[in-house]
């Protein structure tokens, strides 16, 4: 099995509140020999406490699953991850549409009664704005990390 932690990061263009919409998000990926999905199944959605720590195995020594496997596995994982991206996007998008459009609104309201607020901060506030959109827009997902897990003959998730 491999399992892969990715992260969902966006890039603050609006001096750090992107991440206030989409904070750095993991996803937990794993996958078998073949590719196949196993990440939410419950056999190894809580495994951990039964894996025993152990020496490394000669399939590591194996050129074929390190020029080969591993990298195919690889692929796999970041093109599961990939899939869950754009409801993630969807999310934060709509949470910063509706905090955006809050806002706007009460600094019109405040501009009618306050000649302090002027066109020029309501103007500074769309373009804050526009950036923290573009920082949702521009998230990308990253290798974190990732575990090789060696299931030995017999052995079944329990």
């Amino acid at each position: 099995l491999l399992e892969a932690i990715l992260v969902l990061e966006s890039h603050d263009v609006a001096g750090g509140d992107t991440q206030r919409f989409l904070p750095p998000t993991p996803l937990r990926i794993v996958v078998d020999h073949r590719g196949a999905d196993h990440s939410s199944e419950g056999a190894y959605a809580d495994f951990e406490a039964k894996l025993v720590e152990g020496r490394g195995h000669p399939v590591l020594e194996n050129r074929e699953v390190l020029a080969q496997i591993l990298p195919n596995l690889l692929t796999t994982a970041r093109g599961l991850a990939a899939e869950a991206v754009p409801a993630l996007l969807r999310q934060a998008r709509a949470k910063h549409r509706r905090q955006a459009a809050a806002e706007s609104a009460r600094l019109y309201a405040l501009q009618k009664v306050n000649p302090n607020v002027t066109e020029d901060a309501i103007r500074a506030f769309q373009v804050y704005a526009e950036g923290v959109a573009t920082g949702i827009a521009s998230a990308a997902l990253r290798l974190d990390s990732v575990r090789l897990i060696w299931r030995g003959p017999g052995s079944r998730p329990a």
